[in-house]
């Protein structure tokens, strides 16, 4: 099997992150206001609201594309480890749009 050069692999990485650069989300996460609050708010809220392990990831109970007007209201947010912010992310993608606050955790996201 041919071994790719260092220098192409590079090349095809930096054009990935080139035509990512203009994506909004992109944009929004990378932003020093959004990981300025980011890191306030796991450390008020050290540990996951689902499952008590450290919260490592603060997810948006509504998402910001719908109400980018409460992307850094604290109401709107949930401290959560990693595994449970993935299961609530993909159980969200596929059944849960709109659901309140209150909701969200209805059966096992685990």
């Amino acid at each position: 099997m041919p071994h790719m050069p260092p220098a192409h692999k590079q090349s095809r990485r930096g054009q990935y992150n080139r035509d990512r650069a203009g994506d909004a989300v992109n944009q929004f996460v990378s932003s020093r206001r959004w990981r300025k609050f980011r890191r306030w708010f796991l450390r008020r809220h050290p540990l996951c609201e689902h499952c008590g392990a450290p919260a490592s990831e603060v997810h948006h109970v509504t998402d910001r594309r719908e109400r980018p007007d409460l992307a850094f209201d604290e109401k709107n947010l949930l401290a959560l480890c990693k595994p449970c912010h993935s299961a609530l992310t993909a159980k969200r993608s596929f059944a849960c749009e709109g659901v309140g606050r209150s909701n969200l955790y209805k059966g096992s996201v685990r």
